[in-house]
């Protein structure tokens, strides 16, 4: 299933999978609920397998598309997750998932190599806010402004945001207003004219919890939206 976007100032139609609320989900013990996408620029017809498991938990993933069903993968034991386009691997990640949580899954490229960003999806959203992650797939840094419709963008939610390339670089949830639905992505130190890239997040009853992603493509910069797994 293929993420919504903007491209641009073109708003399309929101879409979002995931909750409609904070909780998370409680698959079987010593399982894992996982979400993975497609974000790694010039990639397509992605495959992912983990060793010991018979069949792919994903199949034909092109960029910007990610898995429509939860996939509920071995934890507390470390698995090897590989990534392949068209039978070359692309990237091997070795992960050890906790049992009862769940993650998200990115494949990211930093326009030479891809790389496997692994997410856990672990936040208590207070009333009257929001959960947001910002990812940045691309390869140049930025400024990331979240503000209300209608509002000044005000100060930036994120400054030099770097290609997340690894885990180690893993970004963690902002803790938002409700109210703050609007994305824009600038060039560091720019913050006015048309931003590189911008977005307009789902309300926060519908999905209170979103990861933001920045990633490249065709000489643009696209900002897909995605929820945790439900």
């Amino acid at each position: 299933m293929r993420f919504t976007r903007i491209t641009g100032l073109v708003l399309l139609a929101t879409a979002i999978i995931g909750c409609s609320d904070a909780d998370p989900v409680q698959p079987d013990p010593d399982l894992a609920a996982v979400v993975i996408a497609n974000v790694a620029s010039g990639t397509s017809d992605l495959d992912v397998e983990v060793a010991g498991l018979a069949n792919p938990v994903a199949l034909g993933l092109d960029f910007g598309f990610y898995t429509s069903q939860c996939a509920l993968l071995p934890a507390e034991q470390e698995i090897s997750i590989t990534f392949r386009s068209s039978g070359t691997v692309l990237a091997t990640e070795d992960v050890t998932l906790e049992d009862g949580q769940r993650y998200t899954i990115l494949l990211t490229s930093d326009g030479t190599n891809e790389h496997v960003l692994v997410l856990e999806d672990d936040v208590t959203v207070p009333d009257g806010q929001r959960a947001v992650r910002l990812v940045n797939a691309t390869e140049a840094a930025g400024d990331v402004y979240l503000f209300a419709s209608g509002a000044a963008m005000g100060t930036a939610a994120a400054t030099d945001l770097a290609y997340a390339g690894t885990a180690a670089t893993a970004p963690q949830y902002l803790l938002r207003a409700e109210n703050q639905t609007q994305v824009r992505f600038f060039a560091p130190g720019v913050g006015t004219g048309t931003p590189r890239a911008e977005n307009a997040l789902p309300a926060a009853t519908v999905a209170p919890i979103t990861t933001v992603i920045f990633a490249d493509a065709l000489g643009s910069t696209e900002v897909f939206v995605l929820g945790p797994c439900s």
